[in-house]
């Protein structure tokens, strides 16, 4: 795909946002609101349940690497009787994030319950039933993590894969956005939307993670391409959700437009209440509350000479954007390193990787599994986008 700089260092920004939310909240996780107390400092200062060193991320960071692994071979196109082929998350590819997620999780110093019962299920299931050398296949994932749903139903959906969601819309780039409303656009939304279901899917059946990953993904793609904040860009096209449910054999539309307006009425109650109202955000309709209020309030504050009355409680600051907005995600409390996370990928689509917004000793010194530095994931972003030339890191 071709990208213009601007563009590309927005991609890079995907990563590189979502890196630095996860060990900036990492040292916080599970501690309580502090939005209001500036005189506790938000620093890369590590600890959490790993431990995690300084600067190092966590979990969050650590599976969206491995999925953005596999989108690193070029996937196959469908959709050929567009200008640009659209292209298909193949099976193959959800077999080598599933089993790169099991290589992961067996060292890793911090999981969620759901996502390793559902790991460690399905190696059973290959184990038994399939061949130990071809290792996780991802059909029999989603048949143990839809059988873990059925078994738990309002307690399955945890933000466990909206946190690793990001990397996905960077393998859904191509277009050239001269008509954004045009029929091919629509196609390729259409099928990246799809890719976010199908990949929550294998460990996050529910159907808020579901949702909640494709609005992300489409707002992040959206962001990287255009530079602009859209994160109704997926509820402005009620067919993407139509049209994924067919991967689950649910083929349940009749509903569509309910459940637009209730994403709806979340963001805005996002957008009128700061990160410290959505606490429950182990739960993943809540951790997108808190990831785009902190996105919002972030922008608000530094657009206008004092605070919005929806933001009327948060201090004035003179943190650029993107460090605000992680800041806002982190005093938030509970579970802030995937919420900060969260925030960081759609940011950094955002704002890119530019050093004006990433702190310089945040570039130089980020770090996590695998052996990887920020040099490793500018590479890995690239070799899924391209390289350019021009960069701004």
């Amino acid at each position: 795909m071709s990208l213009s700089p601007t563009q590309h260092a927005r991609a890079i920004g995907v990563l590189l946002g979502t890196a630095a939310g996860d060990a900036l909240g990492a040292g916080y996780e599970f501690g309580p609101s502090f939005e209001d107390d500036l005189h506790i400092p938000v620093d890369m200062i590590g600890g959490g349940i790993g431990p995690f060193d300084p600067y190092e991320w966590t979990d969050d960071t650590s599976m969206a690497i491995a999925l953005a692994e596999s989108l690193i071979s070029p996937l196959p196109n469908t959709y050929a009787s567009y200008e640009v082929q659209i292209t298909k998350i193949p099976e193959s590819a959800l077999d080598k994030v599933a089993n790169r997620w099991y290589e992961w999780s067996n060292n890793a110093k911090d999981i969620g319950l759901q996502t390793r019962e559902i790991l460690q299920a399905s190696k059973r299931v290959s184990d038994t039933f399939g061949d130990p050398r071809r290792g996780i296949k991802a059909e029999d994932m989603l048949k143990v993590s839809k059988r873990h749903h059925e078994k738990i139903r309002d307690r399955s959906g945890g933000n466990g894969s909206l946190m690793r969601t990001a990397p996905l819309a960077l393998a859904f780039l191509q277009g050239s956005r001269a008509q954004a409303d045009s029929d091919e656009e629509a196609a390729i939304e259409a099928a990246l939307m799809e890719a976010a279901f199908h990949v929550s899917a294998l460990t996050h059946w529910d159907r808020n993670a579901r949702e909640a990953c494709g609005i992300w993904c489409i707002a992040i793609r959206h962001a990287v391409l255009t530079g602009e904040l859209d994160v109704r860009r997926a509820l402005k096209r009620p067919s993407l959700f139509a049209n994924t449910y067919l991967i689950t054999g649910e083929r349940k539309v009749d509903d569509v437009g309910e459940r637009v307006q209730l994403w709806e009425s979340r963001i805005i109650a996002a957008e009128n209440s700061p990160p410290s109202a959505f606490t429950r955000n182990g739960w993943v309709v809540e951790a997108l509350q808190g990831a785009w209020s902190a996105i919002y309030h972030a922008r608000s504050i530094k657009s206008t000479s004092s605070p919005t009355s929806s933001a009327s409680n948060i201090p004035k600051t003179d943190l650029n954007t993107f460090r605000l907005t992680l800041e806002l995600a982190v005093r938030g409390g509970n579970d802030t390193d995937t919420v900060a996370a969260i925030a960081g990928g759609l940011a950094g689509a955002v704002h890119g990787a530019d050093a004006d917004f990433i702190p310089h000793d945040w570039i130089k010194k980020l770090h996590g599994w695998p052996n990887m530095n920020v040099a490793g994931l500018i590479g890995l972003v690239e070799k899924i986008v391209g390289s350019s030339g021009d960069r701004t890191t």
